[in-house]
C-alpha cells in the first residue's frame, strides 16, 4: 500500500492556522485545482465532501474522524474514478507557538491494472499542487 505525503512547515500559531486551513470542506479555498467543495451527508448521517477538480472530475469524500483537539481528521473516498481503491487520508496541523507544520498524507492501494507509477504521479500530483494554496491561506490567516 503505498503512502504519499506533504509536509509544509509555515509561520503561525497551529490553532490559527488549523482555523485557516482544517474545515472539512474547506480544501475549495486553499487547493488551485479545486472548483467546488459541496457539503453533504450519506444515509447514515455520516458527513460527506463532493469534491470537483478544474478538470471537471468529482470525488465524493467521506469523513471518519475529525478531531480538533489534535488539529486533525482522518477520510476515504466513497465515489470517484481516481485510479485507487481503500483509501485513507489524513490531514493535520501540529507545532509550537509561531510555527506550524501542515501535514496532509495518502494511504491507498493502486486499481488493479492500472499503472502504478501513473497512480502514484496522479495522487502526489492532488497533495503537491496544494503546497501554494496552503501556503497562502495559512500566511493569510488573522492573528
Amino acid at each position: 500500500m503505498p503512502t504519499l505525503k506533504l509536509d509544509l512547515l509555515v509561520d503561525g500559531d497551529p490553532a490559527a492556522v488549523w482555523a485557516a486551513v482544517g474545515g472539512f470542506t474547506s480544501i475549495a479555498e486553499w487547493h488551485p485545482e479545486v472548483q467546488a467543495c459541496e457539503p453533504g451527508q450519506d444515509d447514515q448521517g455520516r458527513q460527506l465532501r463532493t469534491i470537483t477538480y478544474k478538470n471537471g472530475q468529482q470525488v465524493v469524500e467521506r469523513l471518519v474522524r475529525m478531531d480538533d483537539v489534535t488539529q486533525g481528521y482522518l477520510y476515504a473516498i466513497d465515489k470517484g474514478k481516481l485510479p485507487v481503491r481503500f483509501f485513507n487520508g489524513q490531514f493535520q496541523v501540529y507545532g509550537n507557538r509561531g510555527l506550524s507544520h501542515i501535514v496532509w498524507t495518502m494511504d491507498f492501494d493502486v486499481v488493479e491494472g492500472y499503472p502504478e507509477e501513473r497512480a502514484l504521479a496522479i495522487m502526489d500530483g492532488i497533495l503537491q499542487s496544494a503546497r501554494p494554496g496552503l501556503e497562502a491561506r495559512a500566511s493569510a490567516r488573522p492573528s
